[in-house]
């Protein structure tokens, strides 16, 4: 670990408040600061064992939002007898995001496509595993039909 503050390599680091900034500052430095803890020198192995944790939980779990949230948007919205300018105001949004959402030409954000859950209580969001492969319908009247592609179906 460096220090901060002259950059020298130490194996003691302190937390400290220097001018308002908080720093990792050695034992040389902490006169120039308030000190506020001892930082504690993290092994190698804790260094490189939290990335790949972290990685693999945004690998297990990734949400994305449905292929057809442009009708359901829309069914919602007309269920409920509301214009594109009425939902618009409920949500906190453009009559234009609202249009490009129904027409299919924007995708909605997660976080929008959250706010709209909630508001007309349908799920538009699914979790999505990355790992698994899509099952591609098989026609066996295609021409470009090949024998591997029998033996991936059988496989699975």
């Amino acid at each position: 670990m460096m220090c901060e503050m002259c950059g020298k390599e130490k194996l003691q680091l302190y937390k400290a408040l220097v001018e308002g900034s908080l720093l990792l500052i050695c034992e040389k430095c902490k006169k120039y600061g308030e000190v506020l803890s001892l930082e504690k020198p993290k092994s190698e192995e804790q260094k490189k064992e939290k990335p790949k944790q972290e990685q693999k939980k945004e690998e297990e779990k990734q949400e994305v939002v449905i292929d057809d949230y442009a009708m359901k948007i829309r069914e919602a919205r007309e269920q409920k007898g509301l214009t594109q300018e009425e939902l618009a105001k409920a949500v906190a949004e453009k009559e234009s995001v609202i249009q490009k959402l129904e027409s299919n030409q924007t995708v909605p954000s997660l976080q929008l496509a959250k706010k709209l859950e909630q508001f007309f209580r349908i799920s538009l969001i699914e979790e999505f595993d990355p790992n698994k492969k899509p099952v591609k319908d098989l026609n066996l009247k295609d021409e470009t039909l090949t024998i591997g592609d029998l033996i991936r179906l059988k496989k699975k």
